[in-house]
């Protein structure tokens, strides 16, 4: 892909938030600049982020799957009714790499994924990914 199409692309960046508490917020600030300040000449939209759910939420459990479903649903939609041409959703408490945009659009296919590996704790199992779409492909 050559670098004037590169510099055409806008580039709608979504968030999933589940949580009120203070400690994903404070997480999400430190994701925040990462987002910012990746190292691609593209234009990369103000970052949406999705209101956090209003009760609580078990681990690994249906509800969960359900709200996060919905809010990943609510990002597209979002997306969708852009000037956007591509949609990177982000974890909302994983930092991206500072070239990981840039990286996913040289691939220069319709859906391209990162994964990072999973941090497993007792009660969590949370997977790093970065994903973005090509609203054309």
């Amino acid at each position: 892909m050559n670098l004037t199409l590169k510099k055409s692309l806008k580039v709608f960046v979504g968030t999933v938030s589940l949580n009120r508490d203070k400690g994903h917020l404070a997480n999400y600030k430190k994701v925040l600049p990462h987002i910012l300040k990746q190292d691609c000449p593209v234009e990369i939209m103000e970052p949406y982020r999705t209101p956090p759910y209003g009760g609580e939420i078990e681990v690994a459990t249906k509800k969960r799957l359900d709200a996060i479903t919905n809010r990943l649903n609510h990002i597209v939609f979002c997306f969708i009714r852009s000037k956007a041409s591509h949609l990177w959703i982000v974890d909302g408490d994983n930092q991206p790499p500072l070239d990981g945009l840039c990286k996913l659009i040289r691939l220069n296919v319709d859906i391209a994924s990162g994964v990072y590996p999973c941090t497993v704790t007792k009660t969590a199992c949370y997977s790093e990914r970065f994903q973005i779409l090509n609203k054309k492909g």
